[in-house]
């Protein structure tokens, strides 16, 4: 009954491990078109844990097997520890491969969640741009043109008395020919 306790436990470490990485696989190259080189060795490092602590899993039932079976107190201490050590093996492992797997599926959902965050700053400055624009109403468009045609007239009113003046300024520089000659024209 330990045995396939143990061997259903290395068996599904293994088929996690086998879809977790094919899972992470499909979203990738549905995102980006590819699958990058370094992200593969990702999935390898992530899988691995998986499948050394399927292996020590099966290695733990003769460990046990063999601290049962010897008297002698060396033998036993040094079997222990060793049950021990891979116990404490197959804990770390299992904590590095689930970190691994946990960096695997964040960036299946940060790929997402940056779009969804690009989008929704889009649509807010859409939303703003249409508030800006809503702001300026037909009635606030007549008076700027009445301002800017009003401005641009009393500009050329002032241009052409200026030029006026420029022009009597000239006829008075003669002392009095030049203007006399206007006269007489």
């Amino acid at each position: 009954m330990a045995w396939v306790i143990e061997i259903n436990a290395a068996l599904l470490g293994i088929a996690i491990a086998w879809l977790m990485g094919y899972q992470t696989y499909e979203i990738y190259t549905n995102e980006f078109g590819e699958f990058p080189l370094v992200r593969y060795f990702d999935l390898i490092l992530a899988g691995l844990p998986f499948i050394m602590v399927a292996a020590v899993e099966i290695l733990k039932i003769p460990l046990c097997f063999v601290v049962y079976i010897n008297t002698g107190f060396r033998i036993r201490l040094i079997f222990s520890i060793v049950l021990v050590a891979i116990t404490f093996i197959t804990f770390e492992t299992l904590a590095t491969g689930f970190e691994r797997q946990f960096h695997n599926i964040s960036t299946n959902v940060e790929i997402p969640q940056d779009k969804l965050v690009a989008l929704i700053k889009k649509i807010q400055f859409n939303k703003d741009q249409i508030k800006n624009k809503e702001i300026v109403s037909d009635e606030s468009i007549k008076e700027e043109v009445e301002f800017r045609t009003g401005a641009a007239k009393e500009s050329r009113d002032e241009a052409v008395n200026n030029m006026k003046e420029q022009i009597n300024q000239y006829l008075d520089l003669g002392g009095g020919t030049l203007a006399e000659q206007k006269e007489h024209k």
